[in-house]
């Protein structure tokens, strides 16, 4: 628990740097990068998780990067990587259904902003601040 509570701290603050300048700073992968060996590491040797669990849970992350490579950066690489390291802390359930319920409040967010004539179809917006809510929800659902 220890581990999700200092996860989702670091990416209350990722969100709130990648609102104000829309890029995702190498310190926050770089916490979050360890956050994840740590809890793969304390995991595997309390036997609570396994090497395939872990491996299969950085899978969204590399499918984010993929989709970033094939659109140009329709969605950035910074986003991928962040994923990609938090996906051990959470495990291949959670941080697929994160990204999933990502972007979905995503599209709602830009449907309505396009409705209301506030963003044009070329607009982009910061996506991690809606895979932190989106795994703020799931986290709360687990409950």
């Amino acid at each position: 628990m220890f581990f999700i509570v200092l996860t989702m701290t670091v990416l209350v603050i990722a969100s709130i740097h990648d609102i104000r300048k829309k890029e995702i700073s190498f310190w926050m992968l770089s916490a979050c990068g360890s956050i994840a060996v740590l809890t793969s590491a304390v995991g595997i040797m309390d036997g609570v998780k396994t090497w395939e669990e872990c491996f299969l849970a950085i899978v969204p992350g590399v499918l984010l990067l993929l989709i970033a490579y094939v659109s140009r950066q329709g969605i950035g690489y910074g986003d991928g990587f962040l994923v990609l390291a938090v996906g051990p802390v959470f495990g291949f359930e959670q941080i697929f259904t994160g990204v999933c319920l990502a972007f979905g409040i995503s599209a709602v967010f830009s449907i309505g902003m396009i409705v209301f004539a506030k963003a044009g179809r070329k607009s982009s917006f910061p996506f991690i601040p809606f895979l932190t809510s989106a795994m703020g929800v799931i986290l709360l659902a687990a409950k």
